[in-house]
């Protein structure tokens, strides 16, 4: 358990509640789900006939486990074809429909919430592959706005990803890291650009950004931030990109390109092939035809 005085989350963070059942997609499928020692050690005590069955049946101790590592999990549960054997015909969690939320592991718990220390304050967020999560963070029409809370607080995973500004690590300027993204936050908050000029700057200043050496740290990382955000303010890009065109073939070999590597995943969900199905239909894409006869008919369209 780790606690802390300072939390920095985006506004939308307290306003996500799970839809369980109800949600078009789940968290249950598709996952590898750990089992952290202490969540082990309760699962031993259950005195649930039918759920500690399950338990004993479906909860795998990892024999190379040493503890709570990090990179080792203390043990696994073994999924059924991709799916949770908790996970009820309701699409609940047996676990926690039986016992309560407590009672579920660390991994569980904590999903779709992203947990980060950067200088001893809490800073929380969510993972936009939960539709929940997703829904509230990009359809959100308002710029991202932040809160920043000394309410305390306390999380169970006490191996969350530690940033100390103090210290630069592997070669990275975490000296800069506030600057750097209160840089990026700005930018992306600036309507003045249409997003895909946002994100396109955005690149050019990362790619610069790549190229600093730490040698040069102190000089060059102040000089990219203070020269990108005064061309900006001046609308020096703006010209550039919009005489630049819009190279619908690009984008679309692109999007392919994505398309093509996800679907050699290991698991592929219902819901995203469902989506895939839609795309290719709306570019007018036929049972049979490669993708690459779909890309050239969207440019057609």
């Amino acid at each position: 358990m780790l606690s802390f005085k300072k939390i920095l989350e985006p506004e939308y963070f307290q306003n996500f509640h799970c839809t369980a059942g109800d949600c078009e997609d789940s968290c249950c499928i598709g996952w590898d789900v750990v089992i952290d020692q202490a969540t082990y050690d309760t699962y031993q005590k259950c005195q649930d006939a039918h759920l500690k069955s399950l338990l004993c049946e479906h909860i795998l101790m990892n024999d190379k486990s040493v503890g709570d590592s990090e990179y080792v999990p203390y043990a696994t549960v073994k999924m059924n074809h991709y799916i949770c054997p908790f996970l009820t015909d309701e699409r609940l969690c047996t676990i926690q429909k039986t016992w309560n939320e407590d009672a579920l592991s660390i991994t569980c718990d904590t999903y779709p919430r992203a947990f980060n220390n950067v200088d001893g304050v809490l800073e929380q967020s969510l993972y936009v592959s939960c539709p929940e999560a997703a829904r509230l963070i990009l359809l959100n029409t308002k710029p991202m706005q932040f809160n920043n809370c000394e309410s305390g607080a306390e999380i169970r995973n006490s191996q969350i990803p530690i940033v100390n500004t103090k210290y630069d690590a592997h070669n990275k300027p975490h000296r800069y890291f506030g600057e750097i993204r209160a840089f990026i936050v700005s930018l992306l908050q600036d309507r003045a650009y249409p997003l895909w000029q946002r994100l396109l700057i955005l690149s050019f200043f990362c790619n610069r950004l790549e190229q600093v050496t730490p040698k040069y740290y102190d000089e060059d990382i102040p000089y990219l931030i203070s020269s990108f955000t005064e061309k900006i303010r001046a609308g020096e890009y703006r010209e550039p990109m919009n005489n630049a065109g819009i190279d619908l073939e690009m984008q679309l070999q692109a999007m392919k390109f994505m398309i093509d590597y996800r679907l050699k995943g290991e698991f592929i969900s219902d819901q995203f092939l469902t989506c895939i199905n839609e795309f290719m239909q709306g570019l007018c894409f036929s049972e049979g035809a490669s993708l690459d006869i779909a890309v050239r008919k969207g440019l057609s369209h």
